[in-house]
Order: structure tokens, then C-alpha cells, then sequence
């Protein structure tokens, strides 16, 4: 099973809805997720030694509020949120666990 399906399956588990980042014209190997004030972008990647990697990012979809800026986005944009290593790790900076 590769990163990608592991990274689904958990947050599944932890009863996260997701879809899939291509979808929407993000990258193949990325989800998107509500985080609590915005949506979650997470690109799910691998280290050079194959171990999970998971580069996370506040995402803002046009029309949508923003607490960074206090106003609705008029673009779809995003702010690098954060680096984890596990899913649970992710989830807890978030404060989702």
C-alpha cells in the first residue's frame, strides 16, 4: 500500500472526510480536508529514504473567508501551514486530535 492510500485510510479512520486534491487541479497526490477555520491541503510525499512526508497548507477557495486577511479571499490561494511525519502528528497541530 503506498503513502497516499495509507494517509486515506487513517483519515478515514479518524472519521476525516477528504477528497481528492486532482479534482479540484491540485497535484495527484494531494487531499483536501476542512480544518476547522479553513480547508487543509496536505501533498503527501516520501523522504529520500521512502518514509512519509506530509507538507500541509491553509487553502483558501475564492469567496471564502479568510482569518489571515479578515475578508473573503478573490482568489483561491494558499499559506504553508506546517511538516509532519505521521497523520496523528498533522492532526494534533491542527487541533484535530
Amino acid at each position: 500500500m503506498t503513502h497516499f492510500e495509507k494517509v486515506k485510510k487513517e483519515l478515514t479512520k479518524y472519521e476525516i472526510n477528504w477528497e481528492l486534491g486532482s479534482q479540484t487541479g491540485w497535484n495527484e497526490n494531494s487531499l483536501i480536508f476542512e480544518g476547522g477555520d479553513c480547508k487543509i491541503l496536505v501533498y503527501v510525499k516520501e523522504d529520500e529514504k521512502g518514509k512519509l512526508f506530509l507538507d500541509y497548507y491553509d487553502l483558501f477557495v475564492e469567496g471564502d473567508y479568510s482569518p489571515i486577511f479578515d475578508e473573503e479571499v478573490e482568489e483561491t490561494h494558499t499559506s504553508h501551514r506546517n511538516c509532519k511525519r505521521s497523520v496523528i502528528s498533522m492532526l494534533k497541530d491542527l487541533d484535530m486530535w
